[in-house]
C-alpha cells in the first residue's frame, strides 16, 4: 500500500465531511417535513373532532327539543281525556269542545312527527335545504292561513308592514 499524500487525504476528508453535511441537512429537512406534516394532520384531526362534538351536541339539543314538543300535546290530550273520564255527566257541548281540542292536539302531534321525520330523511339522504329570500308579509299570511284552531279567533286581523326587508 502506498501512503496518500497529505493534500489528497485532506481533499478526501473534505469530500466525506461535505457528503456527511449534505446527508445531515437532508435528514433534518425530512424530519422537519415529517413533524410539520404530523402537526397539520393533528390540527385537521382536532378540527374534525370539534366538528363532530358540535354535531353531537346539536343532535342532543334536537332530541331534547323534539321530546319537549311531543310531550306538550300529549299532556294536553291526557288532561282532556282525564277531565272527560272524571265527569261522566259532562254536557254534550262541553264534550264536543274537549273532543275538538283533542283532535287539534292530535293534528299538532302528527305535524310535529311529520316534520321530525322529514328532517330525518333529509339528514339520512344527505340532502341540503335550499334557503331563499321570502317576504315577511307573505310568510306570516301563509302561517296564519294554515294555523290550526283559526276558528277560535274569527275577528283576528294581522297587519304586517310591507316595508320589512326580506328574510333569508
Amino acid at each position: 500500500l502506498r501512503p496518500i499524500a497529505g493534500g489528497a487525504q485532506r481533499s478526501r476528508v473534505d469530500r466525506v465531511e461535505a457528503a456527511a453535511g449534505r446527508r445531515m441537512a437532508t435528514y433534518l429537512w425530512a424530519g422537519s417535513l415529517a413533524v410539520a406534516g404530523l402537526a397539520v394532520a393533528g390540527l385537521l384531526l382536532a378540527q374534525a373532532f370539534r366538528r363532530q362534538l358540535r354535531l353531537n351536541r346539536l343532535k342532543t339539543d334536537l332530541v331534547a327539543a323534539v321530546s319537549h314538543e311531543l310531550k306538550t300535546p300529549l299532556a294536553s290530550v291526557r288532561a282532556l281525556v282525564d277531565l272527560m273520564l272524571d265527569d261522566p255527566d259532562i254536557d254534550r257541548s262541553r264534550r264536543r269542545e274537549y273532543l275538538q281540542m283533542i283532535a287539534e292536539e292530535n293534528a299538532r302531534l302528527s305535524r310535529l312527527i311529520e316534520h321530525f321525520l322529514t328532517f330525518s330523511r333529509v339528514d339520512r339522504n344527505g340532502q341540503r335545504l335550499v334557503f331563499r329570500d321570502v317576504q315577511p308579509a307573505a310568510l306570516i299570511s301563509q302561517a296564519v292561513a294554515t294555523a290550526p284552531g283559526q276558528e277560535r279567533f274569527p275577528g283576528l286581523a294581522i297587519a304586517v308592514s310591507p316595508d320589512l326587508p326580506p328574510l333569508y
